[in-house]
């Protein structure tokens, strides 16, 4: 899918071949429940590991929001607490772990790079009033 989406760089096309190898190497090794947890942090680690790159490589975070961000922390959060408390499948608790710990490390970028962010957009906005 990555391929027939446009151009995309080989750390790219490397992170989802791994992601998808990580996906089909859970859902042929372990039970039925299980390769579900396996395809959760597949897809999870997809969403937003590309991101983290590009704001790391970028040095600022581009037009993400702070509130969405937070939004979707707290979403994990909720999501993580529940299974951990539901389910006695460490699996499934670290599933929803992932994404918690991926989307609090996007909004630790967008806190830290908070600066970095405006300094872009101003020189942005200064190159085009020219």
């Amino acid at each position: 899918l990555a391929w027939r989406l446009g151009q995309r760089s080989a750390q790219h096309r490397l992170l989802a071949s791994a992601a998808a190898a990580l996906a089909v190497a859970a859902m042929v090794a372990a039970p039925e429940p299980a390769w579900l947890a396996g395809a959760a942090v597949a897809c999870a680690m997809a969403a937003r590991v590309p991101q983290l790159v590009a704001n790391a490589r970028n040095g600022h975070t581009g037009v993400l929001s702070v509130g969405s961000q937070a939004v979707a922390v707290a979403g994990a959060a909720v999501r993580a607490a529940t299974v951990a408390f539901e389910v006695a499948n460490p699996a499934a608790v670290a599933s929803e772990l992932l994404p918690l710990m991926l989307n609090l490390g996007l909004l630790a970028q967008l806190v830290a790079m908070r600066g970095a962010t405006r300094a872009h957009f101003a020189a942005k906005l200064a190159h085009k009033k020219r």
